[in-house]
C-alpha cells in the first residue's frame, strides 16, 4: 500500500466516525433515519479499520509491514470505542434491546460504556493522527528505518499523552463519586487549660458532666480523655448516657440530640454540641477548652456588658456591620476587632456600643462593667468625657488603647490616670521584616513583661516568647498628688527608642534607647477604679490578636483583671492549626518564583543536557551521531 492508500484509508476512518456521531447527536432516537445514519459511519470506520489491518498483514516483511502495524491497532481502538459509546447511548440500549432491573443500573451500565468507549476512541485516534502527521514527510519513497521509527516514537507518545487523558478523566470521575476528602491536618483534642481549671475550683457547688452519644463513639473517647484529665481537679461528676437507652436523663438534660456535652452546677445547665462523626468534629475538638470555659462561665456568674466608645474614629467603629454583625465590606484587617469582640463573648460579656448619641453624653450605664476606647481619633466631648470620670469614679474599669498620629491626648484624663502619652516607640535593631523598609521599624518585640495580675499568662511564658506591638505609644508614669501611681505591665526591648521628631531613626544624642513603657495598669485603692492604657490599639485587631496567641492571653487577662476576675487568668489551651500568613513581598516573590523560576530551572537543565550531548558527555551520542552523519 502506498502513500495515497494509507491517507484514503486515514480520511475513511475520521468521515465515518464523524457520520457516527452526527447520526447519534443530530438525529438521535432509536426511530427515524438516526440508526441508519449511525450505522452507516460505523460500517465506514469499519470497512477503513479492516483495510488497515488487511494491509499490515499483506505488507512485505520488514520497514512497511512495522509501519503499518501501529495504524491498524489506533484504527481498531477507534472503532470498538465507537462501538461502546454507540452501546452505552439511549439509542444503543434501544437498539440493542437491553434490559435492566432498575434506574440505577441502567445508570451504572451507562456510565461504564461511556467512560470505557472514550477511553478507546481517545488512545486509538490521537495516536493515528500523530502519525499520519508524522508519516507525511516521507512521501513517496520507501519506507526507511528512520521512518519507521519516526512514525512509531510519535505515536507511543500520543498514546502516552491519551492514557494519561484518560486516567486523569476516571480520577476525576472517581473523586466525584465516592465525594471524600483526606485531612492530613494535625489533629489533636485540646486539653484543660489553668483557666478552666481554676473555675472549677472556684464554683460554689460541684460539677456534674453528662455526655450523651452513641455506643462507641470516637468523638467521644476524644470527650472521655478530656474530662478524665479535668476531673483531677476534683468536685466532678462524669456520666454518660446513651439519649435512646436513658430518656430520662435526656429530657432532665434537655438533650435532643447526640453530641451533647452538658454541664451543670446547682440550678444552671449549659449544653456544648459536637458533631457524632469524628472527621466533622474534628474543627470543634481541637478548641474543646474554650467551649468548656465559655460554658462554666455562664453557670459561674451571669452575663456582664462591656461598653465600645464610638463616633471618635475608634478601631473597629465601621467594622461591624449592625445588621448582621459581620465585617463589613471595604474594611481593612486592620481595623477589624471581631476576634476581640469574640473573646469578649467568650468571656460571658455582652458588647454594646455606646456614644454621644447613645447615652455617653449622659453617663455609663450602670450595667457597664467595663468601658472600652480602642483608638479614639478625635477627643472626647465635655459631656462624654464627665461620663467616663464619673464612671471611673464610681469604681468602674477602662480599656484604653492610643494610637501615634492621633487628634486624642489624654490632658484630663491622664491626670486622673497619672499618665502622659509621648511619641511613637521604634526599634532599629529587632523588630519583624515586612516590607524592608524604614516602616518595620514599628514592628517590635518584647518579652519584658511584669508580674502583674493583668499579664499573668504572658508573665509565665519563658524567655524565647514574644509580645507583638505596632508602633506603640510611649507611656510615662506621672501621678499627681493622691492620685493613683501607674505601673508598667510591659515595657520594650532595651535596643528600642522613641523616635521624637518622627523621622523612623535613631538621632544620637538627641534620642536614647533603652526599656520605655508601652502597656500601664491603674488601680485606686479609695474608688475601686481599674484602668488599663495601651500604647497599642492595631494589638487588638484580627491581624494581630487573631493570629497570635500571646497578644490574645494579655488581652484575654487584661480583661479578666479589668473584671475583677485574675484569679480565672490563665492559659487556655487550643490545638487549631494557626494559618500561614506571607507579606505582600513573600506573596510576590512566591508569584515570580513559580510563573518564570520553575520553568527557567526547566530549561537549564534542558540546556545543560544538549551541551553534554553536544560535546559527547552521554555515552554512546557520539558513536550514534556519527553513524547518521555517515
Amino acid at each position: 500500500m502506498g502513500v495515497t492508500g494509507r491517507g484514503g484509508r486515514g480520511w475513511s476512518l475520521v468521515i465515518g466516525l464523524a457520520v457516527a456521531l452526527i447520526g447519534g447527536r443530530v438525529f438521535g432516537g432509536a426511530g427515524g433515519v438516526g440508526p441508519w445514519v449511525t450505522g452507516a459511519g460505523l460500517s465506514v470506520a469499519l470497512a477503513a479499520a479492516v483495510a488497515q489491518a488487511l494491509a499490515a498483514l499483506r505488507a512485505a516483511p520488514g520497514h512497511e509491514a512495522r509501519l503499518e502495524t501501529p495504524f491498524a491497532l489506533a484504527y481498531l481502538g477507534c472503532v470498538l470505542g465507537s462501538v461502546a459509546l454507540f452501546a452505552g447511548s439511549e439509542m444503543g440500549i434501544e437498539v440493542l434491546g437491553l434490559d435492566f432491573d432498575g434506574a440505577r443500573a441502567r445508570a451504572r451500565y451507562r456510565q461504564a460504556a461511556m467512560v470505557f468507549g472514550a477511553g478507546l476512541l481517545v488512545s486509538g485516534a490521537l495516536p493515528a493522527c500523530v502519525g499520519h502527521w508524522a508519516e507525511r514527510g516521507r512521501s513517496r519513497r520507501t519506507p526507511s528505518a528512520v521512518d519507521v521509527q519516526r512514525v512509531r516514537h510519535m505515536t507511543a507518545g500520543a498514546l502516552s499523552v491519551a492514557l494519561a487523558g484518560v486516567s486523569l478523566m476516571l480520577i476525576g470521575y472517581v473523586a466525584s463519586a465516592r465525594n471524600q476528602t483526606l485531612d492530613a491536618s494535625y489533629f489533636k483534642t485540646s486539653r484543660p487549660g489553668d483557666a478552666v481549671r481554676t473555675i472549677v475550683e472556684s464554683l460554689p457547688e460541684p460539677l456534674r458532666v453528662a455526655t450523651f452519644f452513641p455506643p462507641a463513639n470516637e468523638v467521644l473517647e476524644e470527650v472521655r480523655t478530656y474530662l478524665d484529665a479535668l476531673s483531677s481537679v476534683g468536685g466532678i461528676t462524669i456520666e454518660e448516657y446513651d439519649r435512646f437507652a436513658d430518656p430520662v436523663m435526656a429530657a432532665d438534660f434537655q438533650v435532643r440530640t447526640d453530641g451533647v456535652v452538658a454541664l451543670r452546677s446547682g440550678s444552671g445547665t449549659e449544653r456544648i454540641n459536637l458533631p457524632t462523626d469524628l472527621d466533622d468534629a474534628r474543627g470543634r475538638l481541637r478548641i474543646f477548652d474554650s467551649a468548656v470555659q465559655q460554658a462554666l462561665l455562664k453557670l459561674s456568674r451571669s452575663r456582664r456588658v462591656a461598653y465600645f466608645t464610638t463616633g471618635h474614629g475608634e478601631l473597629g467603629e465601621s467594622s461591624i456591620d449592625p445588621s448582621t454583625g459581620t465585617p463589613a465590606a471595604g474594611n481593612a484587617p486592620a481595623d477589624q476587632i471581631s476576634a476581640f469582640r469574640q473573646m469578649l463573648e467568650l468571656l460571658n460579656y455582652e458588647v454594646r456600643d455606646i456614644g454621644l448619641s447613645r447615652g455617653l453624653g449622659d453617663q455609663v450605664p450602670e450595667d457597664g462593667a467595663i468601658l472600652v476606647s480602642l483608638a479614639p481619633r478625635t477627643p472626647f466631648h465635655a459631656s462624654e468625657m464627665a461620663a467616663v470620670a464619673a464612671f471611673l469614679d464610681r469604681g468602674g474599669s477602662y480599656l484604653l488603647a492610643l494610637e501615634p498620629d492621633s487628634g486624642f491626648e489624654l490632658d484630663e484624663l491622664g491626670s486622673r490616670l497619672g499618665l502622659r502619652r509621648g511619641a511613637i516607640t521604634l526599634d532599629d535593631e529587632r523588630h519583624l521584616r515586612e516590607t524592608g523598609g524604614l516602616a518595620d521599624r514599628r514592628l517590635i518585640v518584647t518579652n519584658r513583661i511584669s508580674s502583674h495580675p493583668s499579664v499573668t499568662t504572658a508573665g509565665r511564658q519563658g524567655p524565647g516568647a514574644g509580645l507583638l506591638l505596632v508602633g506603640p505609644v510611649s507611656l510615662q508614669a506621672a501621678p499627681a498628688d493622691g492620685g493613683p501611681s501607674p505601673r508598667m505591665t510591659i515595657e520594650s526591648l532595651p535596643s528600642a527608642f522613641v523616635d521624637e521628631n518622627g523621622n523612623y531613626r535613631f538621632d544620637q544624642g538627641a534620642e536614647t534607647k533603652g526599656e520605655v513603657g508601652v502597656v500601664a495598669a491603674v488601680e485606686d485603692s479609695q474608688t475601686g477604679m481599674r484602668a488599663l492604657v495601651f500604647g497599642d490599639a492595631e494589638m487588638f485587631g484580627d491581624r494581630v490578636l487573631g493570629r497570635l496567641a500571646l497578644n490574645a492571653a494579655v488581652a484575654a487577662d487584661g480583661v479578666r483583671w479589668l473584671g475583677r476576675e485574675q484569679e480565672l487568668a490563665g492559659e487556655v489551651v487550643s490545638e487549631e492549626d494557626v494559618p500561614m500568613v506571607h507579606t505582600r513581598q513573600e506573596d510576590v516573590t512566591w508569584f515570580y518564583g513559580i510563573i518564570f523560576g520553575a520553568p527557567a530551572v526547566v530549561l537549564l537543565l534542558g540546556f545543560g543536557r544538549l551541551h553534554r550531548r553536544r560535546h559527547g558527555g552521554v555515552p554512546g551520542t557520539a558513536g550514534r551521531t556519527g553513524s547518521v552523519e555517515g
